[in-house]
């Protein structure tokens, strides 16, 4: 008998080595993960002219537009001590008061200092206008209290639509 519980525990003793053996050559894991860069999304979410940024979701009231001179969109503070080199794309959708009129425009992380990622002005008219700005600032050094800021101005009134057409796009340089 004692020589039959011997000849079963080495048994099993090589059947989990075989076991493990086994594991160690077709268990391992593998897999890939996809990785969305964010968008920003400019809402009507407003205290007095400074309205809320909306990340990968668009607001809630999100359909109309802010007509506010200078506006400020600004999100929640991004908790990263930097950001990587990256091609930023500025969608505005606005409508000025006069023809030729131009908007300045400055998309920059926020905080007790800014940096900007890129700044400019576009001309639009008395109708509709979209237009698409690209900017690739390079690696940009960080406080985890940065937050993003668009901020839009003009010498006179214009409209910027919320309706999901105007936001800040990020994909990888």
């Amino acid at each position: 008998m004692r020589k039959l519980a011997m000849i079963g525990i080495a048994f099993l003793l090589f059947v989990s080595i075989a076991y493990a053996g086994v594991l160690s050559y077709y268990g391992k894991i593998v897999g890939t993960a996809s990785v969305q860069p964010p968008v920003f999304y400019a809402s009507k979410d407003c205290s007095g002219s400074v309205c809320k940024i909306y990340i990968n979701n668009l607001p809630p009231e999100y359909s109309g537009y802010v007509s506010k001179n200078p506006i400020y969109f600004d999100s929640e503070s991004l908790g990263v001590n930097k950001w990587y080199a990256a091609n930023w794309t500025i969608f505005l959708k606005l409508k000025g008061t006069i023809s030729n009129q131009t908007v300045d425009y400055n998309l920059r992380f926020a905080n007790s200092e800014y940096k900007s990622i890129c700044s400019g002005y576009v001309t639009i008219s008395t109708s509709i206008e979209e237009k698409t700005i690209t900017c690739s600032p390079g690696e940009i050094q960080l406080s985890s209290q940065h937050y993003l800021e668009l901020w839009l101005s003009s010498k006179y009134d214009f409209d910027t639509y919320t309706d999901g057409s105007t936001r800040v796009e990020v994909s990888p340089a």
